[in-house]
């Protein structure tokens, strides 16, 4: 939940742990920037108002901006290292809750990817990064809600070794997929696509939180059950 109270002596630009995999960043909000860095601040910042799903703080990234004559190449993308590497077959639930930006003017469908590898992946410049994310956010509605947070529930099968997560737009600028919603802000830099984040959440699916086990357990348990080896003889 991005809860980083690490003393540092220049500002809490990005919480601990968590880096950005290309030069042009994302955001953290934190309570302790409101008095130095009240931009950066939370509840209240330079993109809007929202109060943490849980704790204080929250991220910020940007999918996509709209602004000026010719698409626009840059992407922002986060990254963090997981505790332990992913057992190849077994099936991960992977959990987050979004909210669009206050000052922002577009909602977007499927283009929030999250990128599974066994290495960190980064790129030395501001643009899009060249892989294809093995899950991604709402395929198919657009988040448009501006108040409340949305909980998006997910499933990865892993492929065995990875252990880093990459969260960002991966789309190509052919297929950016945005929806106009009214009342954002006057900036020029607002008529963009962006989106709060909090509670990233990933682990086996038997270990769900009570808000994810509802409606889970049944399919989950045809999945969990194997025999094996096949044929056998008496176990």
């Amino acid at each position: 939940s991005f809860e980083d109270t690490t003393t540092r002596v220049t500002p809490l630009f990005l919480p601990e742990h968590w880096d950005a995999a290309t030069l042009e960043g994302w955001n953290y909000y934190t309570p302790l920037q409101n008095q130095t860095f009240p931009d950066w601040g939370s509840p209240v910042n330079v993109n809007g108002y929202q109060v943490a799903k849980t704790g204080d703080a929250y991220a910020g990234i940007k999918y996509y901006s709209l602004y000026g004559s010719s698409r626009n190449p840059r992407r922002e993308y986060m990254q963090v290292q997981l505790n332990r590497s992913l057992v190849f077959d077994s099936t991960y639930c992977f959990q987050l809750y979004i909210s669009l930006a206050d000052s922002m003017h577009f909602a977007s469908k499927n283009m929030l990817g999250i990128y599974f590898s066994s290495n960190a992946v980064s790129g030395n410049h501001r643009e899009q990064l060249p892989y294809t994310p093995q899950l991604v956010v709402s395929p198919n509605t657009y988040i448009t809600d501006k108040v409340n947070w949305v909980k998006i529930d997910m499933q990865y099968q892993a492929q065995g070794g990875e252990e880093y997560i990459t969260i960002g737009n991966f789309n190509d600028t052919n297929y950016i997929d945005t929806t106009f919603v009214p009342g954002g802000g006057d900036q020029f830099w607002m008529q963009a696509s962006y989106y709060y984040l909090d509670d990233i959440w990933l682990s086996h699916c038997d270990s769900l939180p009570e808000s994810l086990v509802t409606g889970l357990n049944e399919p989950l348990l045809k999945q969990k059950f194997k025999g094996y080896p096949n044929p056998f003889v008496s176990q």
